[in-house]
């Protein structure tokens, strides 16, 4: 897989629209899988204000459950993500029970911060059809810019553009559109750190807009995970 990255510096050089269209999805496969490789346990929080929230990932490959808590009489809730080629299905999960996650629920934000379900899930990097409309630059970072459409009508957002980092496909931003074609939310990722020899999200900074304007902001920050003293989440199922 590194050497599949690299390939993709040579992209955009008289490309036909069929073309253009497979490398679209070639670079989103890539960002797919940089997102979903590691076997690892990941903890962190999300973070707006003075409100931190603690959250759990567990990746293993196409399967990503997470775990948040709201407050500690809430006790801990969980979402699951079973990824498939073209596609991400959400579960709730409640216990040992794992039911599918109702549309209504997808664009809900999480226990007041600027993050939703569908957020959370990334579950944009699996709609169909992406289209490669340019390049672009975040924190100095050659980018792609890969725009992808809703499939359906469940969450906040139409269409997303996303920048994705040439050399090491990593997501770096994302620009979310809702269905009037306006501008409300951003992602951008502030730094990445390495673990086993891949690059992982170390935070991200989400902001609502509102009328062209930033309205509020929210962090998901995670630990490092090379550290081996730290404890990992627990596996829902």
């Amino acid at each position: 897989m590194p050497q599949m990255k690299t390939l993709f510096a040579a992209l955009l050089i008289l490309l036909t629209p069929a073309q253009a269209q497979q490398d679209a999805q070639s670079i989103l496969n890539a960002a797919k899988y940089v997102t979903t490789l590691n076997k690892v346990d990941m903890t962190g929080k999300l973070k707006k204000g003075r409100v931190e929230i603690p959250v759990k990932f567990y990746l293993r490959n196409k399967d990503i459950q997470m775990q948040y808590l709201p407050s500690e009489k809430a006790g801990w809730s969980g979402v699951h993500l079973q990824l498939n080629d073209n596609s991400c299905d959400l579960y709730d999960v409640k216990g040992q029970d794992m039911t599918k996650f109702p549309d209504d629920k997808v664009g809900q934000a999480i226990s007041g911060t600027d993050l939703t379900y569908e957020d959370l899930s990334l579950r944009f990097l699996y709609w169909p059809n992406p289209e490669l409309i340019g390049e672009g630059k975040v924190k100095l970072f050659d980018c792609y810019i890969i725009r992808v459409f809703n499939p359906n009508r469940s969450g906040n957002y139409s269409t997303c553009d996303l920048w994705i980092h040439k050399k090491a496909a990593a997501l770096m931003q994302v620009k979310a559109y809702d269905w009037k074609g306006k501008h409300i939310k951003t992602f951008k990722v502030d730094s990445l750190m390495q673990f086993e020899g891949d690059y992982v999200m170390e935070k991200m900074k989400v902001e609502s807009i509102k009328n062209d304007r930033t309205a509020s902001i929210s962090y998901l920050i995670f630990d490092d995970p090379n550290k081996k003293d730290r404890r990992g989440p627990r596996k829902l199922r």
